[in-house]
């Protein structure tokens, strides 16, 4: 994934917003935009800091959903509903 167009489809199907994005990858969003148009091109280094923001996000994200589905079974074991197997 290296061209700026596979990075906005990435940030797109994750459901991330540009500002989230910047953040995590330290860079403005203006940068983000014109990255993603075409405007600019990343350096080696802002690609690599724009992917692992990208890997960052979706584990943070993995993350809450584990957490969430893990008190959803405790939930059910408390109060005596079967899980499915």
């Amino acid at each position: 994934m290296d061209s700026p167009r596979e990075l906005r489809e990435a940030r797109l199907s994750g459901g991330f917003k540009m500002r989230e994005v910047s953040t995590r990858a330290g860079v403005d969003p203006s940068t983000i935009a014109a990255y993603e148009v075409g405007r600019a091109r990343p350096s080696p280094g802002a690609a690599t800091r724009w992917r692992q923001a990208l890997v960052d996000l979706l584990a943070e994200r993995q993350t809450k959903i584990e957490d969430a589905l893990a008190m959803i079974r405790n939930t059910r074991s408390i109060t005596g509903e079967q899980q499915a197997a």
